[in-house]
């Protein structure tokens, strides 16, 4: 992250850390102690910009990677707007299309997904 321009908290030449609930040695790290989370956000934002790859869809969160035998089929994701079930298949082809939907259905089945 901080190669990508996330500009952590510094002390002696090291990413300050402090202690948080819950841990018995310093671990967390920040940016700012008001702009950590939006700071690393913008981060990951640039960075996914710069990478032609990666489609982004608006007002849609990705809830869990549809994967078979290790592979990535696709995605489930929740539109935030009206709150419908987005899937998103790779671009693999048929086959890759026809994996995802059977895996798809399968988590339906058993209640994963769906209303």
């Amino acid at each position: 992250m901080e190669q990508w321009g996330t500009r952590w908290a510094r002390e002696n030449g090291h990413i300050k850390q402090e202690m948080a609930p819950g841990h018995s040695r310093r671990r967390c790290c920040y940016v700012d102690f008001l702009n950590t989370g939006p700071a690393v956000a913008a981060t990951l934002r640039r960075k996914v910009g710069e990478i032609s790859e990666i489609r982004r869809i608006s007002n849609v969160t990705i809830i869990e990677i549809v994967t078979q035998d290790g592979c990535a089929l696709g995605a489930v994701g929740l539109n935030v707007i009206d709150g419908e079930v987005v899937t998103v298949s790779s671009q693999g082809g048929h086959t890759s299309r026809r994996r995802f939907d059977q895996a798809l259905r399968a988590k339906q089945r058993i209640g994963e997904y769906g209303r």
